[in-house]
């Protein structure tokens, strides 16, 4: 009888623990329901992106990589972003070759996801059908 109590007492705590974990967890809502969708390569999330961006102050939004990769020779950093108002988001950012990348290019990414993206700026060019995001310069890479 007594191991049945134990048990019983040791699952109610562990649940109690989980649901309030889970309850003080920072939700994300983002002002643009298009920015909670999965795909950030269609058009019109890359303009909701880019219009999130240009209207929330630079100091406020932080950037941490998600994943570093190569498409027809050009670099390109997929980056999680987040602001202080609960902006979260994803984006894909071009990569200008001169631009600051610590370790990155020589390992591909590896062992850098969540790396913090400092003093991270980038311009959009509209090209055709779509929005371009071009990484000009990152200040500094925090691992």
């Amino acid at each position: 009888m007594r191991f049945k109590y134990q048990f019983q007492t040791g699952a109610l705590l562990s649940m109690s623990l989980f649901f309030f974990a889970c309850s003080h967890q920072k939700v994300c809502r983002n002002a643009n329901p298009v920015l909670n969708e999965k795909d950030y390569n269609t058009v019109i999330y890359k303009k909701a992106i880019r219009e999130a961006l240009e209207t929330i102050p630079k100091n406020s939004v932080s950037y941490y990589l998600n994943h570093y990769f190569i498409k027809d020779g050009n670099e390109y950093l997929v980056a999680d972003i987040k602001s202080k108002n609960l902006l979260c988001a994803k984006a894909e950012f071009l990569v200008n070759p001169g631009v600051f990348l610590s370790d990155i290019r020589k390992t591909n990414g590896m062992g850098y996801s969540g790396a913090k993206l400092n003093g991270l700026q980038f311009e959009s060019k509209q090209k055709a059908d779509t929005i371009i995001l071009i990484i000009n310069k990152i200040e500094s890479i925090i691992d």
